[in-house]
């Protein structure tokens, strides 16, 4: 009977507990009063369900990342897919309609969002600005003024530190011949952060002697900048007068391979990433939120030792700061990565940190259950046609040369910038860097019409 393949059902190798599936099964008479509903037809409807509920996710703009078995397992990838989804789906299902999403597109929009994200060389500009380590003189607070138009949505106010936190780390191989053989082995440097400069610079040239030896490259360079951004960011932690305060986490790493024949050029590899730091000032606890969602090392990025690293500059500056979470993924209990290869590492980072600030009731893994690259692109758009962006002294000089008898305003919407300055920036480093066909294929889904009525701001 129908009862016996439920008990069956439940305890091979499944958990036990599965009410959201259950009670629809119920409802659709699939229990005992349903004689001949064999073991396989069961599981069938099962997989059937959860399949409709991952389109469900994916119509809803939702992360629907999962990941492929990797160890010996006793299930196949099908079926560790729909088990991913079916956690994610009864998680989803409990935040629905409490959560806050960054970044609600205005009812009356000044240009489609169908078309701003069928157009990959806008996507690319915006996202690129994103990215930018340095935008020099010119919108200097541009992923500040961002942050504060998504959370005024809501109106809360919070600090979005305009210095960046600078985590070098430095990847070194070298050979030893132990018996005869050839052993490779790999060191990893990390310099200690203080909000002291001069320590933090100390530490950073003991550390990173051994750079000495690379050629001039953005690397170098970036580690003369480690000690002042460390004070600054400190200084804007200890004068923030809100509960939160949001920090950009700059990791700049180099992998160096020298090479034995002295005719063949070593090795050099630089690495760039982002992540983000939100603090939570009153209870003195922060979120450390990776978009690989990864917390232990890896040969391309060290994500344990850059997370230890700056726990341990936090509590340089206050010993009670504690890193209280780093959301990282889990296929056991269905939380995936957020991040794929599409190199948007700082845009995830900002629009996620603004997530878990809008939402510090809720389980930070509940709420990157719910982001994608949907997201990103929606607050991108905010970005391009409706975020005030502060413009320096210097570029209202520009403005005004350029523009001659029209008034000029502080801030501009970076569409209208573009409009008036188009030399503003060299566009040439925007193109062919971020979007994978993957992003672009899934933005440009024919009918977003569910997802952007949930997305959108009252008229």
């Amino acid at each position: 009977m129908a009862t016996t393949a439920v008990l069956r059902f439940s305890t091979e190798g499944r958990p036990s507990s599965k009410p959201d599936f259950l009670e629809w099964a119920h409802s659709n008479q699939i229990d005992e009063t349903n004689e001949g509903t064999s073991q396989e037809e069961f599981e069938r409807l099962y997989d059937e369900y959860y399949q409709d509920k991952a389109d469900i996710l994916s119509n809803r703009g939702h992360n629907t990342n999962v990941d492929k078995i990797t160890r010996v397992n006793t299930i196949d990838n099908d079926r560790y897919r729909i088990e991913q989804i079916r956690h994610r789906w009864d998680r989803v299902q409990r935040v629905q309609d409490v959560i806050r999403y960054p970044f609600l597109v205005p009812a009356a929009t000044k240009y489609p969002f169908g078309k701003f994200v069928q157009s990959p060389k806008l996507l690319e500009l915006c996202a690129s600005l994103v990215a930018r380590f340095d935008l020099r003189d010119s919108l200097s607070y541009f992923d500040g003024d961002l942050a504060k138009f998504a959370a005024n949505q809501y109106g809360l106010k919070f600090c979005k530190a305009r210095t960046s936190l600078i985590v070098p780390f430095f990847f070194i191989s070298r050979t030893e011949r132990s018996d005869g053989k050839l052993n490779y082995k790999r060191d990893l440097i990390i310099g200690k952060l203080t909000s002291d400069p001069d320590e933090t610079n100390t530490n950073i040239s003991a550390a990173f002697a051994d750079t000495e030896k690379l050629p001039d490259s953005k690397f170098k360079r970036s580690l003369e900048e480690v000690g002042e951004a460390a004070e600054g960011v400190a200084d804007e932690i200890k004068d923030c007068d809100e509960d939160f305060i949001m920090v950009r986490i700059n990791i700049v790493g180099c992998s160096y391979v020298p090479e034995d024949d002295p005719e063949e050029e070593d090795t050099i590899k630089t690495t760039y990433h982002a992540n983000s730091l939100i603090i939570n000032l009153a209870t003195k606890s922060a979120v450390y939120f990776e978009p690989h969602m990864k917390s232990t090392d890896s040969t391309m990025i060290p994500y344990g030792g850059v997370q230890k690293c700056v726990t341990q500059y936090l509590k340089s500056i206050d010993s009670a700061f504690t890193v209280r979470d780093v959301p990282t993924a889990c296929p056991e209990i269905g939380v995936g990565k957020v991040q794929g290869n599409d190199g948007l590492c700082a845009s995830w980072s900002l629009y996620a940190g603004l997530a878990f600030m809008l939402n510090p009731g809720i389980p930070e893994t509940s709420i990157t259950d719910t982001i994608s690259l949907f997201d990103i692109a929606r607050m991108l758009y905010c970005a391009f046609y409706y975020t005030p962006l502060e413009l320096s002294p210097s570029e209202m000089r520009k403005m005004r040369s350029r523009m001659q008898n029209r008034a000029i305003r502080r801030s501009y919407s970076l569409v209208e910038i573009l409009h008036y300055y188009p030399r503003f920036f060299n566009r040439r480093q925007f193109y062919s860097r971020h979007w994978s066909k993957d992003a672009i294929e899934y933005l440009t889904k024919s009918d977003w019409t569910e997802t952007l009525e949930k997305f959108s701001a009252p008229a």
